[in-house]
């Protein structure tokens, strides 16, 4: 299965096609991205950093995880990454939001959702959302627990960079009892064959993490 290892261990390859990557960032955050490979063949990483960014740019140490799917589909994983980063270059847009639900993206790498109950993806989500659009539901979202008084207190962490507009409206789904996937649950999954539940997610992720921090 895809156990997680440090990039400075063993190195993620363009022959890998796609995979989960997990850092803890400068604010003391853990963050999500996908590692694939990018045009002219150079490993890239797309990840979703906030409202109307996302980037390439990759600054932290690595630690990722390929899930145990067909070749094929981390193929299309890494196809649809270069679409969708094609899609915002054009647009300079991309929606944030933490309840996940139907969302996935066209064959253009446009991005699909309801607007009467969804408001966007975060970095966890947004990873979720491309394996659910090349046919892989990582985990079994029916199985997250509503966890209101973490959401809160990531609601404190970016209060202060959010704009006004932006907290209100995650501060509505997290009190309508959003289910947040947190970024280092999508590299536990990995380790088990899909669709992962809560617990294995969330102890795979734990584990995960010790490793980041050491």
């Amino acid at each position: 299965m895809g156990e997680p290892v440090l990039d400075s261990q063993k190195p993620f390859r363009v022959e890998d096609h796609a995979a989960v990557v997990l850092c803890r960032t400068e604010r003391g955050n853990l963050h999500l991205g996908l590692l694939h490979r990018g045009v002219g063949g150079s490993v890239s990483i797309l990840h979703l950093g906030w409202e109307d960014n996302l980037a390439m740019d990759w600054k932290w140490e690595r630690l990722w995880a390929a899930p145990a799917v067909p070749a094929e589909r981390l193929r299309s994983v890494s196809g649809l990454c270069r679409l969708i980063w094609e899609q915002y270059q054009a647009t300079r847009k991309f929606p944030y939001g933490l309840h996940y639900a139907s969302q996935f993206f066209t064959p253009d790498g446009s991005l699909q959702l309801d607007p009467r109950t969804e408001a966007g993806l975060t970095c966890s989500t947004f990873a979720l959302a491309v394996f659910r659009t090349v046919g892989i539901e990582l985990v079994d979202i029916a199985s997250w627990p509503v966890r209101a008084d973490e959401d809160r207190a990531f609601l404190e962490f970016v209060r202060p960079f959010a704009a006004t507009n932006l907290i209100a409206t995650l501060t509505a789904e997290v009190e309508a009892g959003c289910k947040r996937v947190q970024p280092a649950e999508v590299v536990g999954a990995c380790a088990d064959p899909p669709p992962v539940g809560f617990t294995v997610s969330k102890a795979n992720g734990d584990r995960a993490i010790l490793m980041l921090d050491l």
